[in-house]
């Protein structure tokens, strides 16, 4: 008898193991800044695209970043992405910024991972961008109450 209870058991353990496995986690981004950004959900190293992104730090593996393919999808100021999409980079277009403490040019696409949360917010008129839980915020002022042009620091 204690044998059909001991696969019931693992049986179990492995249904639960399994779909804890399954969940995915997704990248998200908060344009808390004045300025409209960029947002794509699908970047592929690719050369030969119709719509492309130059992400300078691809993978961190190469000096001069990664030519990709991907959708471009604009991201209004004072806006989230929406719930449940896996973003996986931004930039912003029109304007040079800083992220995690890197100046980046206008147009240049900024990669980051499925678990982490960016916020973009204003400071001294430039786009600062940080990773949620960023020991070193870089002007993003995390728990800072936002004013009329970003947030207040």
């Amino acid at each position: 008898m204690p044998m059909p209870r001991l696969s019931k058991l693992f049986l179990l353990a492995f249904l639960f193991v399994l779909s804890v496995s399954t969940v995915s986690a997704a990248g998200s981004i908060h344009n808390q800044s004045p300025w409209t950004l960029r947002y794509t959900t699908n970047p592929s190293p690719n050369t030969q695209c119709t719509s492309c992104c130059y992400f300078w730090n691809w993978r961190n593996s190469s000096p001069r970043g990664q030519m990709c393919s991907c959708t471009q999808r604009d991201l209004a100021s004072k806006v989230s992405s929406p719930s449940g999409t896996d973003v996986d980079g931004f930039t912003f277009a029109t304007r040079d910024y800083y992220t995690s403490g890197v100046w980046v040019r206008r147009g240049q696409w900024t990669k980051f991972s499925d678990i982490e949360t960016i916020r973009c917010v204003s400071k001294g008129g430039v786009p600062r961008c940080c990773k949620t839980g960023d020991p070193d915020s870089y002007g993003c002022c995390w728990g800072v109450a936002p004013g009329p042009n970003g947030i207040v620091c």
